[in-house]
């Protein structure tokens, strides 16, 4: 009855090491220094717990779980978190004693060992492996185990005594976590790959917009103001249009990519480089307050830097780059699609001026936007209630006779007055009111 129990408690013992994989693989990203370290230490303590409440065939020689955590550690933690868990398991073992210390670690290590070799197959195989598997690899280790146990006092009485247990119930219990972790691990693929849609491009692999404007609500809720000053630089490719239509969306996509990739290279490492459309990245900077004066500086040498020809599929293309860039502090009023649409504003003034150059914003700026933009919202109004006027002014010869006339167009605006085009065609050339 009390081996029953022993044998109830380490199995309790495995169903609380899934639910502890779970947690751990759900909060840190699979693969990582952190999560190893953590479910390595989990493993371990995991190990020793089962060590403190195990099945006890004489005084001094120990059976619990051990094999089944390490084993599992290795395969799905390698050798990092193994090796974590197999140092503490190891150290604990050692300091029990008893006349089956060796044999007890001895066992440690070839679990461990046999972890990581299926850890490697494992990678091989596409990183899942079939119910047949585990079940087969939790069997390869319970034998080694007891090929272990022969060299016990009295071993072949112990392997009479315990191998049922180990080849009926170990082997089930690796097959059965085995698969557990298996579907946490596709659930944390899920969701990073979910959060890589959600917050990167597909093409380039760099923050999108979203992730750009969380970046710039971060910046701009920093706790210690005085301590940062930042800038947002947009970057637009002037042509780029023409290279697709000349050379195919393929090599369209590699040059984006070659663009991302050079602006990165270009950035300081803390700086966030990210793809918002088609043809526009943005770059923005954080810096100390003593750095704030290098800051414009910067983002000229970056911008002349990125108008060098850039290599794509055996030819070198030359592409403009009109950029646009605002400072902002953190701590003020401005959110961040307000920073954002001030950079844009800038861009903007940059391709109004021929485009290949670089603008920084000024509140001068935002007024004429605010003017143009009513001018061409009132304009749509005007056309249709008529307050377009019509003028002829009349043509003559060197005599003074009259030979034609030329039509002018005036705008009758309600509260401004009579306007002359230069106020308002550009403007109307600019938008879809001038066919």
């Amino acid at each position: 009855m009390q081996e029953l129990r022993d044998l109830i408690l380490n199995l309790s013992l495995l169903i609380t090491l899934a639910v502890t994989y779970q947690i751990a693989v759900s909060r840190f990203p699979p693969g990582g220094r952190a999560s190893g370290l953590l479910v390595g230490v989990v493993f371990g303590l995991v190990v020793i717990i089962g060590m403190t409440f195990p099945l006890t065939f004489i005084e001094g020689l120990i059976f619990d779980g051990r094999s089944v955590i390490l084993s599992l550690a290795g395969l799905f933690g390698g050798p990092l978190v193994v090796g974590i868990a197999a140092t503490m398991a190891a150290a604990y073992r050692f300091w029990i004693g008893g006349p089956g210390m060796v044999v007890g670690i001895l066992t440690i290590l070839a679990a461990s060992a046999l972890g990581i070799l299926a850890y490697f197959v494992r990678q091989h195989l596409g990183g899942r492996l079939k119910g047949w598997m585990l079940y087969g690899f939790g069997l390869l280790v319970q034998l080694v185990m007891l090929t272990l146990f022969i060299q016990l006092p009295d071993g072949w009485r112990i392997v009479e005594h315990l191998g049922p247990t180990l080849l009926v119930t170990y082997p089930l219990a690796t097959l059965f976590l085995g698969l557990l972790f298996q579907d946490y691990e596709a659930q944390a693929r899920a969701r990073t790959h979910l959060n890589e849609l959600a917050y990167y491009d597909a093409l380039t692999g760099l923050p999108n917009r979203t992730l750009l404007l969380e970046s710039l609500d971060r910046a701009l809720r920093e706790e210690k103001p005085e301590r940062r000053t930042h800038m947002l630089a947009i970057f637009n490719l002037d042509r780029f249009k023409t290279v697709n239509d000349a050379r195919g969306h393929a090599i369209g996509d590699t040059l984006l990519k070659a663009v991302g990739n050079r602006l990165r290279s270009l950035s300081h490492p803390d700086d966030t480089v990210a793809r918002i459309s088609s043809d526009e990245f943005a770059l923005l900077l954080c810096r100390s307050p003593d750095e704030q004066a290098g800051m414009t500086e910067q983002v000229s040498r970056i911008a002349h830097a990125m108008r060098s020809p850039l290599p794509v599929a055996d030819e070198e293309i030359d592409v403009g780059v009109s950029v646009g860039a605002t400072e902002f502090a953190a701590g003020s009023a401005h959110n961040a699609s307000e920073v954002l649409r001030r950079a844009d504003t800038a861009l903007h003034q940059a391709k109004r001026r021929g485009g290949n150059q670089s603008v920084f914003f000024d509140a001068a700026m935002s007024a004429e936007v605010e003017r143009r933009f009513a001018i061409e919202h009132d304009l749509r109004r005007a056309l249709g209630e008529t307050q377009l006027r019509l003028f002829l002014q009349s043509q003559f010869t060197a005599d003074g006779q009259v030979v034609g006339a030329e039509v002018l167009v005036r705008w009758q605006h309600p509260q401004r007055g009579l306007l002359t085009p230069c106020e308002f065609v550009p403007i109307a050339e600019e938008s879809d009111l001038i066919v």
